[in-house]
Formats: C-alpha cells, sequence, structure tokens
C-alpha cells in the first residue's frame, strides 16, 4: 500500500491522505498532478517513491517498464 497526499502551492496538505494499491498509483497521481503543484506518494515507512511537481512525475524505472508492457498489450 502507498499513501498519496497532495499538497497546496503553500506545501500544506490539500486534502486528506489516499491509502492506494500499488497498481492505482500510476493513474491517481497523473490525475492529481492536474489539480495540485505537489503530489507525493510515499511507502509505508512514510519514504517519498514518486512525486509530481510543475506537471513532472518523478517515478522509479520499475513503473516506467509495467507502463510501455501495458500499452503492447
Amino acid at each position: 500500500m502507498l499513501k498519496a497526499q497532495c499538497l497546496n502551492s503553500r506545501g500544506r496538505p490539500a486534502a486528506p491522505p489516499v491509502l492506494l494499491e500499488e497498481w492505482r498509483a500510476w493513474d491517481y497521481i497523473r490525475l492529481q498532478k492536474r489539480l495540485f503543484p505537489v503530489v507525493l506518494l510515499m511507502d509505508g515507512l512514510g519514504k517519498t517513491v514518486a512525486e509530481a511537481r510543475e506537471d513532472k512525475i518523478i517515478y522509479p524505472l520499475e513503473w516506467r517498464r509495467r507502463e510501455l508492457h501495458c500499452s503492447q498489450l
């Protein structure tokens, strides 16, 4: 499970955190980055594993491989 947190322009939480399965995280961050300046995805220990800032997403390479694989199906 990952915890997603959207932040406003002041760096404060804009909404309550959401718990997500890893397979839903990519879609969530892609949608929320349009609404919030910062979107963080954190693991169970609170470590950031992916983030969206200024309309750019920084994420693990493994997620990119999965996206490419799914688009080829």
